[in-house]
């Protein structure tokens, strides 16, 4: 790779990284505060059956707290990938820092030993991001990590727009069942 090639690689991957970890966080807050809110209006529900089911037919309440249920289950896999995302971000927009600082001390990294050390702390799947990712980076492709957060934050758009649905239609099963 020539020197410019390189740079634009550094630049696209700080720029995403950057951007990838706003739009996770902010994702993370609509789908927490999505599953909060449902979940308290469904426990009122559930609470206050007696007084509910002469208004709204039972069997919408159950279909509903399915529907919940299985929203519930795509804000856990956005808290996970949230947590992947803002790790992941923060330790490179931190590591580029402190290897500057290193770079700046004069002091030589042994860049193979500091690859390897970071790989053996992590499990598969991690593990074979960092070894993707680092063996670009032998390349110059300093790309990579931006790219593969950039990735995962869309995979956890889809969650997010698919838990706001299951809400959404929870929502609708409520309404079609009201008795009134």
């Amino acid at each position: 790779m020539k020197p410019s090639e390189i740079q634009a690689s550094f630049l696209a991957s700080r720029m995403l990284i950057l951007a990838t970890n706003r739009v996770s966080a902010s994702l993370d807050a609509f789908s927490g505060w999505l599953a909060a809110g449902f979940a308290a209006a469904l426990a009122l529900f559930i609470a206050n059956l007696d007084t509910v089911s002469k208004f709204v037919l039972l069997g919408n309440i159950k279909c509903a707290s399915v529907l919940f249920l299985a929203s519930a289950l795509l804000a856990i896999a956005d808290k996970l990938l949230a947590a992947f995302i803002a790790a992941g971000t923060t330790a490179a927009t931190e590591g580029a820092a402190l290897g500057k600082e290193i770079a700046a001390s004069g002091v030589e990294l042994d860049v193979p030993a500091f690859f390897s050390q970071v790989e053996r702390a992590l499990f598969w799947p991690l593990s074979a991001f960092a070894r993707r990712s680092f063996a670009n980076a032998e390349t110059g492709d300093f790309g990579g990590p931006g790219r593969m957060y950039t990735k995962v934050a869309q995979v956890q758009v889809l969650i997010v727009i698919a838990q706001a649905g299951l809400s959404l239609a929870a929502a609708i099963v409520i309404v079609c069942g009201l008795a009134v």
